[in-house]
């Protein structure tokens, strides 16, 4: 009887740390999402300010600068890594846009750090650039 409560007590228990792993992921995806809105309308307004703790907001003013349109801005959540009150996500993003030049496609990887403060996730310091697969361009059509 008492092995039995014992076997029970540790799969509620280990029930009750998935589900919350699971709600803090999810937590964290949803601020990933959130942040990729804000980035898409940042570059259709043309505004690098609305990019909070962007690492070179002067090169990518230029950049926004030298855009004509965006065309998509998409972003994959990689992997969400939950230790306590501290999480790291990993996100594929792609941006297409259209300038004078013709079209650009930018893929990259960048990894955002989280911390767990009052309840609530909060980013904590600018997105490091992971990876930065590369810049294509299709010359514009004449």
């Amino acid at each position: 009887m008492k092995r039995t409560a014992t076997i029970l007590t540790s799969s509620l228990l280990a029930l009750t740390f998935v589900a919350c792993a699971t709600a803090d992921r999810d937590s964290i995806k949803a601020l990933e999402l959130q942040n990729s809105a804000t980035q898409r309308m940042a570059w259709e307004r043309k505004d690098a300010s609305l990019l909070a703790n962007a690492a070179d907001r002067a090169a990518i003013q230029q950049e926004m600068n030298a855009t004509q349109s965006v065309k998509a801005l998409s972003v994959d959540v990689v992997s969400i890594d939950v230790t306590g009150n501290e999480a790291v996500a990993v996100t594929n993003q792609k941006l297409v846009r259209q300038t004078a030049e013709g079209e650009k496609v930018s893929t990259y990887q960048q990894k955002q750090r989280y911390a767990k403060v009052g309840g609530k996730w909060q980013a904590t310091g600018a997105a490091e650039a992971v990876a930065h697969a590369g810049t294509s361009q299709q010359p514009a059509s004449k």
